[in-house]
């Protein structure tokens, strides 16, 4: 509900290897996580906490009447090796990390994928999953030597908001002489151990009053520059601390403790995003559709109060269906049910076609009304009441023109800036 209102929200499991970490976020490797499993329950089973995210998440936007302009869309990567490689497209790895002042720390050319129904989430989750690196050694089977962080993006095309959820499965810390491992698994677990150590310093200085004023070493790591908005920034963070049962590793066990009784001194001050240049750039495109659309609406009636005949206001035009009583009543001379024949409207095409051309716009004047009395003879005057309504009617449609114009050119140039 917080990322749906507007907020930055972080999860991310943190222990030593071989803890449960995977298995809290994703769940167990033996379940299908693709699109035909999207349709199943995830109310019973060991499923993680990824996919009853996105279960709950969908099943808000697809039932909740107050987030139906919600649009969601996913990324996944890994830090490997602090390389920043995309989950979701094998081929681009390596990827730059950069920080913007609105946006914050993001990836360059990292691939977000549209998702518009919980199966296409589920399957962003398996792509990912089934594409990060894992091996074995002596402490796990299926050891993760990766940090992965998927994310979803959220607008909300109704507020403006722009919501985030980061949901973060770091690689647990191991120690070489208890895991055995040796050559490139060796490289991993040393980059494993720093980018934690990394974090730990970032959770130490921000969990001290008299640090946090002072710097933070957010840039020692790809991972803590990532984090940086959910660790003392302007988000919502939920950490998850993974502990093994096991005797052995008593000592990582009250290490993971510390860490995270520490995480729990952090203070963060969070605020609502909001997408201000989006906002402005829907409201002008709102507004330029009703005036437009308002537009129509004048032309139509000034066009009809042109074409009818002498004697008749504007409101008899827009209601022909209503008989006048002129043209209701026979003549005295003529067979019962005959109609008397009144003059034309040509006066009123001749004096907008001729007040349009004064004001160099004639074609555009005889579009919108000076068209209708082009097949029409006679002569006479209109009355001065039907003068002021025409001219108050083309007044009006040459301002709506106006700020339809003035509309479309801001948001030609809003458009052009984003």
């Amino acid at each position: 509900m917080d990322a749906l209102s507007g907020y930055s929200v972080t999860i991310f499991a943190y222990g030593q290897t071989g803890s449960g970490k995977t298995f809290t976020m994703t769940g167990p490797d033996s379940i299908d996580y693709g699109r035909e499993a999207a349709a199943a329950s995830l109310d019973d089973g060991p499923h993680g906490l990824i996919p009853r995210v996105l279960s709950d998440l969908f099943e808000l936007t697809a039932h909740g009447r107050e987030h139906a302009g919600v649009t969601v869309s996913a990324s996944y990567l890994e830090i490997y090796n602090e390389q920043l490689n995309d989950l979701l497209n094998p081929a681009s790895v390596n990827l730059q990390l950069r920080h913007e002042a609105r946006l914050g720390p993001f990836v360059q050319n990292l691939l977000q994928v549209e998702c518009e129904s919980l199966g296409d989430a589920m399957a962003v989750l398996a792509e990912g999953t089934r594409n990060r690196k894992v091996s074995s050694h002596q402490l796990n089977k299926d050891s993760s030597r990766s940090h992965c962080l998927m994310t979803l993006h959220l607008k909300d095309a109704n507020t403006g908001c722009t919501g985030r959820i980061s949901l973060v499965d770091l690689a647990g810390s191991e120690r070489l002489k208890d895991s055995c491992s040796e050559g490139a698994m060796a490289s991993e677990t040393g980059h494993i151990n720093r980018s934690l150590f990394a974090l730990g310093n970032v959770i130490s200085s921000l969990s001290d009053a008299r640090r946090r004023q002072g710097h933070i070493p957010y840039r020692d790591s790809k991972l803590t520059k990532l984090l940086m908005d959910s660790l003392g920034g302007d988000g919502r963070t939920l950490m998850l601390a993974c502990v093994s049962p096991s005797l052995h590793m008593l000592e990582e066990t009250a290490n993971t403790l510390l860490f995270a009784s520490r995480a729990k001194n952090i203070q963060n001050r969070p605020t609502v995003q909001v997408d201000a240049q989006g906002l402005q750039l829907q409201q002008l495109q709102a507004s330029m559709r009703a005036l437009q659309e308002e537009n129509a609406d004048l032309g139509r009636r000034l066009a009809a109060a042109s074409a009818a005949p002498r004697g008749f206001s504007s409101e008899h035009a827009a209601r022909p269906s209503e008989p006048s009583p002129e043209s209701a009543a026979p003549a005295s001379d003529e067979a019962p049910g005959a109609v008397v024949a009144v003059e034309s409207a040509a006066p009123f095409a001749a004096a907008w076609a001729g007040t349009s051309s004064s004001r160099g716009d004639a074609g555009r004047g005889a579009g919108i009304g000076g068209g209708a009395g082009g097949g029409a003879g006679g002569g006479g005057s209109c009355s001065r009441s039907e003068q002021h309504e025409l001219a108050a009617l083309r007044l009006e449609n040459e301002r709506l023109r106006n700020s339809s114009e003035s509309l479309r050119r801001s948001n030609e140039l809003l458009q052009a800036s984003r």
